[in-house]
């Protein structure tokens, strides 16, 4: 089974979230934003290309997550949870992280991740959010306060 995933790394101000977008308006939505790369792939390639194309303060939590060196939790990176991909996943304890950056501020894309976020705890996911700047900026804070809210979820 294919998934179409626009894949983008410049912060934006669409007017809607990509996901209510019929896929020839995100196509063009996303060129006329400079997001230049929309692919059609399997969800093994999907995972594979974002792993390669990840942004800095992915490679800086995935150190500091990978080999069960947080928590000794096994973490895996680019997960696939149905149809959505994910940053970081424990499947012991069903709670996704998610490393958003800038275009996560945009009004549209906030009301699209909390509805994803809806439908994933609705199937018994929990997700922690934390902004880019965040972890590359205040490493170690970032670590802690995601070890409280494992902790905070656990409960």
């Amino acid at each position: 089974m294919n998934f179409t995933y626009a894949i983008y790394r410049k912060s934006s101000s669409l007017s809607r979230p990509l996901g209510e977008m019929p896929k020839a308006e995100r196509v063009y939505a996303l060129q006329d934003f400079g997001l230049h790369l929309s692919m059609e792939l399997k969800p093994k390639q999907f995972r594979r290309h974002l792993r390669k194309e990840s942004t800095t303060a992915e490679k800086i939590l995935w150190f500091h997550l990978r080999n069960r060196k947080f928590m000794n939790l096994k973490i895996c990176r680019q997960h696939t949870i149905e149809n959505f991909t994910v940053d970081f996943y424990i499947d012991e304890l069903k709670i996704i992280i998610e490393v958003d950056g800038g275009v996560h501020d945009n009004q549209g894309q906030s009301n699209y991740d909390h509805i994803w976020d809806q439908t994933l705890l609705s199937r018994g996911y929990h997700t922690i959010r934390i902004d880019n700047q965040s972890v590359t900026d205040y490493t170690q804070s970032a670590l802690t306060w995601i070890k409280q809210e494992i902790d905070r979820l656990k409960t």
